[in-house]
């Protein structure tokens, strides 16, 4: 998550910037208040990874409504990686 930032200002540039600078892992940064930046191979991947983020974000959301959600215990997330239900 990168700290606030006005929008569309500089200093939301660099905030963004240093975050995946120091993290070239990642495809997604998550803006606070502020949506979020993703980065993908074209255009079409970017939106892809940033619309998976946002239905994920809304699961995680719609979940803690009802109560705490369980994590998925790491041995099985391959299991669920590149699933589509």
């Amino acid at each position: 998550m990168a700290p606030w930032a006005a929008p569309g200002t500089t200093e939301a540039d660099i905030v963004t910037v240093d975050i995946f600078s120091k993290h070239p892992e990642l495809k997604i940064c998550f803006l606070c208040n502020d949506g979020l930046v993703a980065i993908g191979t074209d255009l079409d991947n970017a939106y892809e990874l940033a619309s998976d983020a946002e239905v994920g974000m809304q699961t995680y959301h719609q979940a803690l409504q009802v109560g705490q959600p369980v994590p998925i215990a790491k041995e099985l997330l391959p299991q669920s990686q590149n699933r589509r239900v």
